[in-house]
C-alpha cells in the first residue's frame, strides 16, 4: 500500500511536471504564431509605404520635366525674339528692293516684309510697331536688308530717307523761290516750277494761321507772296504726289514753326512781315549769330530813323536786297514782262525803308535777331569777304575806314 501510494505519488508529479511542459510549449508557439502573424502586417505596412513614396517622388519629377520644357520653350522664345528684334545673331544679310504700297498698315506692312525675308515674324513686328507709337510709316519703294534690326527697318520707313522712287524738295536756310526753282531736281514726277506756283497761290496759302497775322496791303507788293515763308525742311515726292499737296505740306510746317514765335513778335513794334523781312537780310548778310544781332541792331536803327523821315537813312543800302531785285528783273526777262517798279521795290539802295517783302527764307536764330536785335548804336556795317570778319560804325567817317580795312570800295 505504501508502495503504490509512492508510486502514484511520483506518476501524479512527472505527470504536473509534463503538463507544465506542454503549456509552456502551446503557449511559447501561441506566443510565435501572433508574432509571426504580426510580422506579416508589418511586412504589408512596409511595402505600402515604399509604394506611396514612389508614387510621391513620380509626380515630383514629372512636375520638374514640365516646369524645365516650360522655361527652355520661354527662353527660346525670348532668344528668338531677341534676335529677331535687335537681329543680335544674325549674320551678313542680302538686300531686297521692298515695295510698299500707298495705304499700308503697319499689319499690311509686315506681310510684306515676310514675303521679302526682311523679318520672320509680323506679328512681333506689328506689336513692336505699336507699342513703340511708331506707325508713321511711308509708302514708295525701299532698299532693305535681310540682317536689319526692327529700329532700322522702322527708320528707313519712316523717313523715307532711303526710297528709291522718291525724289527730294529741299528748302534749306537763305534760300529763294528763284533757288528752289532751279536747284531742285524732282523732274521725274513734278517740276519744281509747279510747287512753287502753288506756294503761292492764295487758295492755298490763305488756310493757314499766318497769313491771318500779314495784311492784304503787305501782301500784294510782294513778287512772290511766300517769299521767305518756307520751312526749312526735305519733302518727298514720288509718282503719287502732287505740286498742292506738297506745297501744302511746307505751309502747314511753316504755320506750325511760326506759331511759337507769336508772343515774341508781340514784344517788338514790327508786326511779323516786318519781322520776316529783316530777319531775310539778317540771313543773307551773314551766318554768325552773334552778328546777325549786330546787323539786326544796324537795320533796326536805320529802318526807325527812316520811318521818321530822317534823310540820312532812308534807305537800308543792302547788297542782298539788290541781287534780289536782279533774280526778279532776270525772271520779267524770261516771260518779257518787266515791272520796273516792282524790281526797285525790292533793292534797297532805290527804295526806301524796308524792302517790299522778305528775300529768303530766314533760320530761326535769324528771326529771334530781328525780334531781339542788340541794343548798340550802330549805324552801318561791312564784312570782308574773305575773313567774313564784319566792322560796325556809328557814323559814316568810320564806315568809310571800315570799309578799307574790311577791302571793300566805297
Amino acid at each position: 500500500m505504501k508502495f503504490n501510494r509512492t508510486t502514484n505519488t511520483h506518476k501524479k508529479k512527472n505527470f504536473d511536471e509534463f503538463f507544465e511542459k506542454h503549456v509552456v510549449d502551446l503557449k511559447k508557439k501561441i506566443a510565435n504564431s501572433c508574432s509571426d502573424d504580426n510580422s506579416e502586417d508589418e511586412v504589408y505596412k512596409s511595402i505600402g509605404s515604399d509604394d506611396k513614396k514612389n508614387e510621391k517622388a513620380k509626380k515630383k519629377h514629372i512636375i520638374f520635366l514640365i516646369l524645365a520644357s516650360v522655361f527652355i520653350l520661354i527662353l527660346a522664345f525670348v532668344l528668338i525674339a531677341v534676335n529677331e528684334v535687335y537681329s543680335c545673331f544674325k549674320s551678313n544679310g542680302y538686300e531686297r528692293v521692298v515695295d510698299i504700297p500707298y495705304g499700308s498698315s503697319a499689319r499690311k506692312i509686315s506681310y510684306i516684309l515676310k514675303e521679302n525675308q526682311i523679318i520672320d515674324y509680323p506679328w512681333l513686328f506689328s506689336t513692336y510697331v505699336s507699342a513703340n507709337g511708331m506707325e508713321n510709316l511711308k509708302y514708295g519703294t525701299f532698299n532693305l536688308n535681310t540682317s536689319m534690326s526692327y529700329d532700322e527697318i522702322i527708320g528707313i520707313l519712316s523717313e523715307n530717307s532711303n526710297n528709291v522712287n522718291q525724289d527730294k524738295f529741299v528748302i534749306s536756310e537763305g534760300s529763294d523761290m528763284f533757288t528752289l526753282c532751279s536747284s531742285n531736281e524732282c523732274h521725274k514726277f513734278i517740276s519744281s516750277e509747279e510747287i512753287v506756283k502753288e506756294l503761292n497761290n492764295k487758295e492755298n496759302y490763305s488756310k493757314y494761321s499766318f497769313t491771318k497775322k500779314i495784311s492784304e496791303s503787305e501782301i500784294s507788293k510782294a513778287y512772290y507772296p511766300m517769299e521767305g515763308f518756307c520751312a526749312m525742311a526735305t519733302f518727298y515726292i514720288d509718282s503719287k504726289s502732287d505740286a498742292k499737296s506738297i506745297a501744302n505740306d511746307i505751309l502747314r510746317k511753316t504755320d506750325e514753326r511760326l506759331s511759337n514765335l507769336y508772343d515774341d513778335i508781340s514784344n517788338s513794334e514790327m508786326d511779323l512781315w516786318e519781322i520776316m523781312t529783316i530777319a531775310s537780310i539778317i540771313e543773307a548778310e551773314t551766318s554768325n549769330e552773334d552778328d546777325m544781332k549786330n546787323i539786326s541792331s544796324v537795320l533796326n536803327n536805320r529802318y526807325n530813323h527812316s520811318t521818321h523821315k530822317n534823310d540820312n537813312f532812308q534807305r537800308l543800302s543792302c547788297d542782298p536786297t539788290k541781287k534780289y531785285a536782279l533774280k526778279i528783273k532776270q525772271n520779267m526777262e524770261k516771260y518779257q514782262n518787266i515791272d520796273n517798279a516792282k524790281v526797285d521795290s525790292y533793292d534797297t539802295y532805290k527804295c526806301s525803308g524796308l524792302p517790299a517783302g522778305p528775300i529768303c527764307n530766314p533760320s530761326m536764330k535769324a528771326i529771334k535777331a530781328a525780334i531781339y536785335p542788340n541794343k548798340t548804336n550802330y549805324y552801318y556795317f561791312c564784312a570782308n569777304i574773305n575773313t567774313k570778319e564784319v566792322f560796325y560804325a556809328s557814323d559814316y567817317e568810320q564806315h568809310k575806314q571800315n570799309l578799307i580795312k574790311s577791302g571793300a570800295s566805297n
